[in-house]
């Protein structure tokens, strides 16, 4: 996704894309990779200025960023959760979805046991996830709540969406800025300019 190389104003951390993309007023634009140019996600959030990182979740991977922004939530400038799990202190990915969801994480573990195997119609890279970080329970203290710029996208489902729950919590959520998309869970294939719209429009972030 190389048009993530037109932010130009401040660093951010994509976790999706896992570019961090640096300009001050002292140095030229710079794009750090990870892993190319620092080997961990928890490296280049050391390597931006704090405010300056951006965390893009999606699905499972709502409950990544508000777990780090928990932790670090001063150096996080923006959350941004694409059709993701919003939790609460002491959520799991299994309380927060539902019955269809659980279903699947119960059968496609049968195989192996600890690993949910990909449903049929995932991008044929896709591994199985280990079951245990569907069940574990997030311990949270709010303080990611602090981060001061926070979307939440809500994609289109044709039944009961497994993220229902976390839709309503985020527009229940007075600090949320809440999308509706007519777009698949997978809004990163369905709706690129979308996404690419929204972290263009974050505060501090102008194209190039």
């Amino acid at each position: 996704m190389a048009d993530a190389a037109h932010f130009s104003s401040r660093k951010a951390l994509i976790c999706l894309l896992l570019i961090i993309n640096t300009a001050t007023e002292s140095k030229a634009q710079h794009t750090i990779r990870v892993p190319a140019d620092q080997s961990t996600i928890q490296a280049g959030i050391n390597a931006a200025a704090n405010g300056d990182t951006v965390l893009v979740g999606h699905s499972y991977a709502g409950s990544v960023i508000t777990g780090v922004a928990d932790r670090f939530p001063g150096r996080i400038g923006a959350l941004v959760y694409l059709d993701a799990f919003l939790p609460e202190a002491g959520d799991s990915c299994w309380s927060l979805t539902n019955d269809e969801q659980r279903n699947w994480y119960v059968a496609g573990c049968a195989r192996t046991g600890y690993g949910v195997d990909p449903l049929p119609f995932f991008d044929e890279r896709a591994r199985p996830h280990p079951v245990a970080t569907f069940l574990q329970a997030l311990p949270l203290t709010g303080a990611w709540r602090d981060v001061p710029t926070k979307h939440y996208v809500a994609a289109s489902w044709p039944d009961e969406s497994p993220m229902a729950r976390s839709t309503r919590r985020a527009a229940a959520d007075p600090s949320m800025v809440v999308h509706h998309w007519n777009t698949r869970h997978n809004v990163m294939a369905d709706g690129p300019d979308l996404v690419l719209g929204l972290l263009r429009g974050l505060p501090g972030y102008t194209t190039g």
